[in-house]
This record gives structure tokens, C-alpha cells and sequence, in this order.
């Protein structure tokens, strides 16, 4: 925007008789942070892109990949808006845990339904598969999940700011998708009734 309204002044004021650069460490910091946003947020769509087809594979259901995306939503909102919040800068650094923590939470997501669709199908009874899911793949999901989070506060040991910032971030981008996968993905799940009414019954 800088570099626009310099442009437009050199052209109205002067006829485009002077030909303007910027230099110092303010604008190629300023120029850095666009590249990386930019490339951030295509790095996240095409993540998405990529993604979704094999979860559909995988899933073999149009109904549960369309299940896996708010809970996938979620952490990497809640990490952008921990970010303006806190007023962390946009680095390399804090830029990768959002592709990590989406790697991480479509891993949580399968595994929780896939477990949910397996207790369903003994019984057709959607709350009991779901208790069940939860009793068993869901403290898998909590431990690992658990376990990384610890791993990533270890950050804040090293007296570096950096660090800091990736540990915090990450920290709380996977206690989020731990929550939308144990709580968000389940209530999906009731209120959709992916997979029928009955046990044994086609998959949508």
C-alpha cells in the first residue's frame, strides 16, 4: 500500500519523472511478512486440496469427509486468532504449526470416526458407538495428543523469543483440535446420523 500511494504521488505531482525504490530493513521485513503470509495461506488451502480427496478415500463417505472439516476448521482459526491476540508475528517459525497441527487433527479426526463407524455397526445405536469411540480410540487421542503439547511447551525453556512463540502457539492449536475432535466431531456425528438408521446400512 506504501509503495502504491509513492507511485501514485510520483505520477500526480511529478508526471512520473523520478523512478522511486524502497530500501532499508523496515520494508524488506515488511516485504518478508507478505511472502510468507501469502504462501502461508496457500500452503493451508493446498494442504486442504490435498487432503480432502484422500480422507474421502479413505472414508469411503461423502457424510464423514464433510464431518472432518469443522474439526479441522477450528484449531487453525483458533491458532490465526491466538496470533492477533497476543500479537505474534507472522515467521517461519510460528507459519509451519499450522500445516503441523493440521496434519495432526486430520489424524484425530479418521481415527475417531473410523472407531465410531466400527462401534455403530454392532448395534446401531449412535450415543453407545460414540461412548465407546471415546472410551477407547478417544484416550489414544488425548494421550498422544497430550504428549505433543508437552513436547512443544518445552519450547519455553530456552531463554529465545521465538521459541516461546512456537511453543505457546502450538501448545494451544492442539489443545483446541483435541477439543473439537473429542466434542465437536461427536455432536457431528449425532446430529448427522452419517451412517443410517440401522446396523449394516449403506453408507451415505
Amino acid at each position: 500500500a506504501i509503495r502504491q500511494r509513492a507511485d501514485a504521488f510520483v505520477q500526480e505531482k511529478l508526471g512520473g519523472a523520478l523512478q522511486i525504490r524502497f530500501t532499508g530493513d523496515y520494508w524488506n521485513v515488511a516485504r518478508g511478512n507478505e511472502v510468507v503470509g501469502r504462501d502461508q495461506l496457500m500452503s493451508v488451502l493446498g494442504a486442504f486440496a490435498l487432503l480432502t480427496p484422500l480422507i474421502g478415500m479413505f472414508l469411503r463417505s461423502a457424510k464423514l469427509t464433510l464431518i472432518c472439516l469443522p474439526p479441522n476448521i477450528v484449531p487453525l482459526m483458533a491458532a490465526l486468532g491466538l496470533m492477533g491476540f497476543a500479537g505474534y508475528d507472522l515467521r517461519t517459525g510460528t507459519s509451519i504449526i499450522l500445516s503441523i497441527a493440521l496434519g495432526v487433527t486430520v489424524d484425530m479426526t479418521t481415527h475417531f470416526l473410523t472407531r465410531v463407524r466400527e462401534e455403530w455397526l454392532l448395534d446401531g445405536d449412535y450415543p453407545l458407538a460414540i461412548r465407546r469411540a471415546l472410551l477407547g480410540t478417544g484416550w489414544g487421542i488425548a494421550s498422544s495428543t497430550l504428549t505433543l503439547v508437552l513436547g512443544f511447551l518445552a519450547y519455553l525453556v530456552p531463554p529465545f523469543q521465538s521459541f516461546h512463540d512456537v511453543g505457546v502457539l502450538a501448545g494451544w492449536t492442539f489443545l483446541v483440535a483435541l477439543a473439537a475432535n473429542l466434542l465437536l466431531a461427536p455432536a457431528l456425528v449425532l446430529y448427522l446420523r452419517p451412517f443410517g438408521e440401522g446396523p449394516r446400512s449403506a453408507v451415505a
